[in-house]
């Protein structure tokens, strides 16, 4: 077993076999977002293809995916903190900065517009992403790590003055993007190298940063294909482990409903995932899928039916 320590505890690597250089953490995102997200990605950590997830906490499907989460504590969930979808689980009186006049969590456009003027007050953010956290923990679900929705943690104003005390509160790391970025088709992943300058602004050399995970910027989204995930393995470093994150589902009438635009993509990385050659992929490039979080407590790996080894 491999081991690595930061200032937030001690977190576990699952062993790799002979042959295995480096880890890669398959992460799915949105958790609690729609009924054929949750069910894609209860499929993938079942089957292996995802080895991660985060729970969307204020999601309109968080409910049952709370409820699942905490029936399969042997696998690893994050807190996908949220403050660009849906509403607050404050009143919206309490958090008067986040929200709109309807008491609706503002869309990314207007989120980031508002914090560029100074207006999104970070006590506010502190209070609000406190009590996601406290939701899924008092569903009884162990919190392996924390990220955002839409990445907001990695604001300067944020990741220092929220993000950090309350992953140092909870003793549990935090996502960072700092791994590779490749094209999209002929052009630069603009966004993989945003993602990557806002880690780098928020959190240089910051004693809160999981050294046993390097997110990669850029994701599958968009076009996900094996062609993409073999340029994003061909740039990362051996004996490393990376995040890559994914956001697998199966398109639905709800999903249709809360105006997301990647339903097709979703359904598309799905596949990809689920697929004999990426596994291929993944192997004889010298990674293992493996999970990352802290080590199981004896009552949760008692619950889990084994000896507490990640899938």
């Amino acid at each position: 077993r491999i081991r690595a320590r930061s200032m937030l505890g001690r977190y576990r690597v699952t062993g790799r076999p002979a042959g295995a250089s480096g880890g890669l953490v398959v992460h799915a995102d949105d958790f609690g977002l729609a009924p054929g997200i949750n069910l894609a990605i209860e499929e993938g950590l079942e089957s292996g293809s995802v080895t991660s997830a985060s729970i969307l906490v204020g999601g309109p499907h968080a409910a049952p995916a709370l409820a699942w989460a905490s029936g399969h504590p042997r696998h690893d969930f994050g807190v996908h903190l949220n403050l660009t979808q849906g509403t607050p689980l404050l009143a919206p009186a309490l958090v008067p900065s986040l929200v709109d006049r309807r008491g609706r969590f503002l869309r990314l456009p207007r989120f980031l517009l508002r914090y560029a003027l100074g207006r999104i007050r970070p006590q506010e953010v502190l209070s609000e992403w406190g009590e996601q956290i406290g939701a899924i923990r008092a569903a009884g679900v162990v919190i392996s790590h924390l990220d955002s929705h839409q990445h907001v943690h990695l604001l300067p104003g944020l990741f220092r003055t929220v993000a950090v005390p309350l992953a140092t509160t909870h003793r549990v790391p935090l996502r960072v993007m700092d791994g590779p970025v490749c094209r999209r088709g002929m052009w630069p992943d603009v966004k993989g190298l945003l993602l990557i300058l806002a880690t780098r602004s928020a959190a240089p050399g910051h004693a809160a940063r999981p050294p046993s995970a390097h997110g990669f910027g850029t994701s599958l989204m968009g076009r996900p294909s094996l062609r993409r995930a073999r340029r994003l393995l061909a740039r990362a470093s051996p004996g490393r482990t990376y995040e890559l994150v994914v956001h697998p589902g199966i398109p639905d009438a709800d999903l249709a409903r809360s105006g997301d635009g990647y339903r097709k993509g979703r359904e598309l990385e799905r596949r990809l995932l689920d697929s004999d050659e990426f596994r291929a992929l993944v192997r004889n490039a010298g990674f293992e899928m493996v999970s990352l979080g802290p080590p199981l407590p004896p009552r949760r790996r008692a619950a889990a039916g084994g000896n507490g080894a990640h899938p």
